[in-house]
């Protein structure tokens, strides 16, 4: 099990081995809403919130990141990571090579930056990978 606690400390994220995310209210431990769409039952997976807060973003057995809108619960953007090419010339260390993909392993963790868009993804296989938004 894990949790992500927002940044006023009144809501927090659990996330268990049943494939979905609590929102909870802190103050009284009511769920305010369940996210589903990822699967999480083998490897624990950890979320997080989105710097403004709008949505909880989490890893999955299944190598994506599932970006979920906080009010509604509807996913808004994945990314698969088996998918995802790591461009040529980038350079990459240890097994990590270009043109392969960044991940190979569930993505059990999930971290943002406060302030900018910045997402770093770990897997379970090892191998970390740091997104950065494009530009327009």
């Amino acid at each position: 099990m894990a949790i992500a606690v927002n940044r006023d400390g009144e809501g927090a994220a659990l996330q268990g081995l049943d494939s979905s995310i609590r929102l909870l209210d802190r103050t009284n431990g009511t769920v305010l809403k369940t996210y589903k769409g990822h699967l999480c039952d083998r490897y624990p997976t950890r979320c997080t919130f989105s710097p403004d807060e709008s949505q909880i973003v989490t890893g999955s057995q299944d190598g994506v990141v599932r970006f979920y809108d906080l009010l509604t619960g509807k996913v808004v953007r994945a990314v698969n990571t088996w998918e995802a090419i790591r461009p040529s010339s980038e350079e990459v260390q240890g097994t990590m090579r270009a043109g392969r993909p960044v991940h190979y392993g569930p993505v059990v963790s999930v971290a943002t930056h406060d302030r900018n868009s910045a997402l770093l993804t770990a897997s379970h296989g090892g191998s970390i990978a740091l997104w950065q938004p494009r530009d327009g």
